[in-house]
């Protein structure tokens, strides 16, 4: 996703939603403009927390039973 945060006035960012200059809060992680309410940056834009290390493998969908006589 690309957000465009365009200069507003003397070369600020501006929202992308309402075109105000860009003052944004946190809030719940993320941050959003302060005037329309509006989602700027996300809390996870696909961030991993440990990039080198190869994710846990997950068990067949296929389960197996082996039944003794």
């Amino acid at each position: 996703m690309q957000i465009d945060l365009s200069p507003a006035a003397h070369g600020q960012p501006a929202c992308p939603r309402c075109h105000s200059p860009l003052r944004t809060i946190v809030v719940h992680g993320h941050e959003q403009c302060a005037i329309c309410k509006s989602n700027i940056l996300e809390c996870c834009s696909g961030e991993v927390c440990q990039p080198d290390r190869p994710a846990p493998k997950r068990p067949s969908d296929k389960s197996t039973v082996t039944i003794k006589s």
